[in-house]
């Protein structure tokens, strides 16, 4: 997987048991990072978060309020784990990232219903019209 700019490349190859990660600047160099397996999940977590942070950085907020930056989801599936002893549930985003969640059922039912309860509050928020 590779990321091209006018001024660097970003590649993430596989390698003799684990994965290097390749910044090459050009004139200013080349970089390589060894990761394992491990360190490559561990970064597909958390590289959305911190992505969406950074955009969210750069965005307009006043006074107590934090810009918030949220991905576009495409769809969601609801499943149960083999022994229906936990709610599973993948929301995967307009960019086809798939995040896996697995909660009790328990939060499921409390999570669903307040997302019954923002929904309504949205619907009936008045909207801003562009003049």
């Amino acid at each position: 997987m590779e990321n091209k700019n006018d001024y660097e490349t970003l590649s993430l190859d596989q390698d003799d048991g684990g994965y290097v990660l390749t910044r090459d600047a050009g004139p200013a160099g080349k970089t390589n990072i060894k990761l394992s397996e491990a360190n490559v999940v561990f970064l597909g977590r958390l590289a959305p978060t911190v992505a969406r942070r950074i955009v969210a950085s750069k965005s307009l907020a006043g006074g107590d309020v934090g810009a918030v930056v949220g991905a576009p989801m495409k769809n969601i599936s609801i499943n149960t784990d083999l022994h229906g002893e936990l709610v599973l549930l993948r929301i995967r985003d307009n960019f086809d990232a798939e995040f896996d969640f697995s909660v009790s059922p328990e939060y499921a039912k409390t999570f669903g219903e307040t997302l019954i309860k923002w929904a309504d509050k949205a619907i009936s928020t008045p909207k801003q019209t562009k003049q």
